[in-house]
């Protein structure tokens, strides 16, 4: 058993390779994605708070 899978695995790696294929279409173009409203503006960190800071107050 072990001479037939030995020799089954060595016949497929001599076996020539198939050719590669072209893609069948070409990329899609990249998007133009605008951001939303507010999205590029800067972070307000000063208004953000962590639950632990304002909850035991």
């Amino acid at each position: 058993m072990a001479d037939a899978t030995v020799g089954a695995l060595l016949s497929a790696l001599q076996a020539p390779m198939p050719a590669a294929q072209p893609p069948s279409s070409p990329p899609a173009a990249a998007r133009k994605v605008t951001p939303g409203a507010g999205r590029d503006l800067p972070e307000r960190r000063q208004y953000r708070f962590r639950l632990e800071d304002v909850a035991f107050d």
